[in-house]
């Protein structure tokens, strides 16, 4: 018996060793690294143990979103295997553990695959799938058998018995997490060449059915989030809420604001006729709700290069209008100056000269049959017109129309809807008025457009009647408050100070109203073209000349005083009776285009404007009726020239004064070199 047992154990050793022999010949043909990978391995290469270990390959980084694709091989002539590998840098994936794996080629007969997996550095969970066909051949399929601790043995020997006992672990449906992931193919149906298999883990779900939310996976975690979208439209006239199943909505808000907001946007103007203009197509919101000349080029460029259209370029706008018509296209005073036309009906006493822009208009010049002047005017903000405008308080100009402040740079203009129901007629050319309630409610969102929250503090206190009122300027630093008394001495008497208007479009109340002491209404600040030069060398007064563009717009202008009103008083007599005959050459005469009055013994209304507010003046660049002043710092140039030549001109002119009648005057408000850093710092502030 003895005998018996040793030559059995004997037998079954040299048969190990006689199977052992090819296989070590099959590792010396196909090289001694295995496992894990793309590449091919012999069945024999060790595993350590409670680890999914590659032999020094690097599986390949994929994003847990995706899910994880496995496809692995075994090759019978000659044998080796290719396995299927996925490691996920950073995330992972939770999956359910699948309960068969699909044979993409070959048969699985009653062979084995074998799926590892581990979470992290810990230990591997080894799951065994037994094939679905007959012993030897056949099978579509793996199937579930179980799972254990540890990694599989990477052997060929399909007799090696590998189901034995395991511990209570995860079965098929149990949901897991995993980051690592081998698919091994250990035996199939050796009468095919080789069994291939393929097994497809899913990703996570994306959506949580809610169309309310964005879902996304972020591609290293493989975390699912659902972000609540962003409901805002940015339109304060809609009212933003979201259903789950049909999404976002925006209902409109029926609002005087809003439907003004609506109409102020509107190019459409169904019933009203129309050029496809909108008042926001000139009072562009971006732009502090006015136009400037890089707007309005880059406008130009982006219609010309595109060939789509822009309502801002229609022919009543371009230089050459008068000549070509509805040709007209020649579109300067918009590009380079950011002008656009105003035409205006002449006074009875006055008329256009033939001499064109011509400086100087020869003496031989005779008056034109024109009935309308066209002047280039920029095209104001409608910041802060809730305090501005007509206020009915002194100083009172002594001619119409509204000689207390009015809208538009000239004041013609009483009302915000009656300055809405110019501009749609003569820039939008509509050919169909509109209702009173369509210019209500512009008016009504026009008046909630401010520069500043504490500018509409303001407003809101000035309607209430509130004393005393709060000051509209945010808080100061030093140089700042510096600047504010410069500009309180320098600036305040014509656009407010502490004691006057808080509009600041309304001069203060200095000297004596009706006599050469008080600070008048309307104002010429020689900003039109061309502008006065010294005859004196060298020059006590120096003002930068206007660009060749801006001079084109100069026509010159005859004005016949005929001794009654509205057109003037005696003329022709003696000192201080005016000529009857004034000519005056000018880029735009001001309210002598309303009013015809030259200079009946006193300031007359050529080349005089309205007061515009400075609030927000740092965002509405460039200045003046034609933006002939691209900066702050020009526009104090500007100034600068201007006190100088006043005080050449009137010494005792109250403009200059804060003492109005003392003799010798005393000329203490014109600001100085060293105040023009304080004095841009309190600008640029408010």
């Amino acid at each position: 018996m003895c005998f018996t047992r040793c030559f059995t154990e004997v037998k079954k050793r040299i048969g190990a060793i006689l199977r052992a022999i090819p296989l070590l010949l099959v590792m010396s043909a196909c090289g001694s690294s295995g496992g894990i990978g793309s590449g091919q391995g012999s069945a024999s290469t060790p595993v350590s143990s409670g680890r999914i270990e590659n032999s020094g390959l690097v599986p390949e980084a994929h994003s847990p979103c995706a899910g994880v694709s496995l496809e692995a091989r075994r090759d019978y002539r000659p044998r080796s295997w290719t396995d299927g590998d996925v490691t996920f840098v950073g995330g992972s994936l939770t999956f359910a553990i699948p309960s068969e794996i699909s044979v993409t080629a070959g048969a699985s007969a009653r062979g084995r695959a074998i799926l590892s997996f581990r979470s992290g550095s810990g230990d591997s969970t080894t799951c065994v799938y037994r094939g679905n066909g007959y012993r030897g051949f056949g099978g579509t399929q793996y199937v579930f058998r179980k799972c254990r601790l540890g990694a599989h043995p990477q052997d060929d020997d399909e007799d090696a018995d590998w189901d034995g006992p395991s511990d209570p672990l995860p079965v098929a449906g149990r949901i897991v997490t995993a980051d690592t992931f081998h698919l091994h193919v250990q035996s199939g149906d050796k009468h095919f060449p080789a069994t291939e298999i393929h097994l497809a883990l899913p990703g996570p779900v994306l959506s949580d059915d809610n169309a309310c939310t964005t879902d996304s996976c972020d591609l290293v975690t493989g975390a699912v989030t659902h972000t609540p979208i962003a409901l805002d439209d940015g339109n304060e006239c809609t009212i933003d809420s979201c259903d789950v199943a049909a999404g976002p909505s925006h209902t409109p808000v029926d609002s005087m604001f809003c439907r003004g907001k609506a109409n102020f946007h509107d190019r459409t103007l169904a019933g009203l006729g129309g050029n496809g203009r909108s008042c926001a197509d000139c009072h562009s919101p971006s732009e502090s709700f006015q136009l400037t000349p890089a707007a309005a080029l880059a406008r130009f460029n982006e219609m010309t290069s595109s060939g789509e259209d822009d309502p801002l370029f229609r022919p009543i706008d371009a230089n050459d209008f008068r000549i070509n018509g509805a040709a007209a296209h020649d579109y300067t005073n918009l590009t380079v100056n950011g002008l656009i036309r105003i035409t205006i009906p002449l006074p009875p006493n006055v008329k256009l000269l033939d001499c064109g822009s011509a400086v100087p208009c020869p003496p031989t010049a005779r008056p034109t049959s024109e009935t309308v002047a066209d002047v280039w005017r920029s095209v104001p903000s409608i910041l802060n017109v809730n305090i501005t405008g007509p206020d009915g308080l002194a100083p009172v100009w002594p001619r119409g129309p509204n000689p207390t402040g009015g809208y538009q740079l000239d004041g013609r203009i009483d009302t915000l809807q009656h300055q809405a129901l110019s501009a749609l007629r003569n820039h939008a050319s509509i050919t169909v008025d509109p209702p009173v309630s369509f210019l209500d409610d512009v008016a009504g969102f026009e008046s909630t457009q401010f520069s500043s929250p504490s500018v509409q503090l303001l407003s809101d206190a000035m309607a209430a009647g509130t004393v005393p009122l709060p000051d509209p300027d945010p808080v100061l630093d030093e140089l700042e408050m510096a600047g504010k008394s410069v500009f309180n001495r320098a600036c305040g008497q014509c656009h407010g100070n502490l004691g006057g208007h808080p509009s600041g479009s309304t001069p203060i109340l200095q000297g004596t109203q009706g006599t050469p002491t008080a600070i008048v209404r309307y104002h010429s600040i020689a900003s039109t073209c061309p502008r006065p030069v010294d005859t004196v060398s060298p020059p006590r007064f120096l003002f930068a000349a206007c660009s060749p563009s801006q001079m084109a717009n100069v026509r010159t202008y005859e004005i016949t005083n005929s001794g009654v009103p509205p057109s003037g008083t005696a003329c022709g007599g003696a000192a201080p009776q005016p000529p009857c005959i004034t000519r005056v050459t000018t880029s735009d005469p001001g309210r002598m285009l309303l009013t015809g009055y030259p200079q009946p013994g006193g300031p007359g209304d050529i080349e005089h404007f309205d007061i515009p507010s400075l609030r927000g003046i740092s965002r509405t660049a460039p200045y003046f009726i034609n933006n002939t002043a691209a900066t702050l710092e020009e526009m104090l140039d500007h100034y600068k020239a201007f006190f100088q030549r006043v005080a050449i001109q009137n010494p005792a002119a109250p403009l200059l004064t804060t003492q109005p009648g003392v003799v010798p005057p005393v000329q203490d408000r014109p600001f100085t070199d060293a105040e023009v850093p304080a004095l841009l710092a309190y600008l640029r502030k408010i």
